[in-house]
């Protein structure tokens, strides 16, 4: 629940690569299968989110 907590604390502020890494970590330690899918997906927005905005504008 920390980690889960903590990734969406950084998800809020665009802190994008520390909310995937959080996610990846509540996904590790999650006990119910639809929490473990949910950090996964949660993770995997977040690392495409932080790709492009590393994406310089206008390419």
């Amino acid at each position: 629940m920390k980690a889960a907590t903590a990734a969406v604390r950084y998800e809020k502020v665009g802190q994008y690569d520390q909310a995937a890494l959080f996610w990846r970590r509540a996904e590790k330690v999650a006990l119910i299968s639809v929490n473990q899918a949910w950090a996964s997906l949660r993770a995997e927005v977040c690392e495409k989110r932080h790709v492009l905005l590393m994406v310089p504008a206008g390419r």
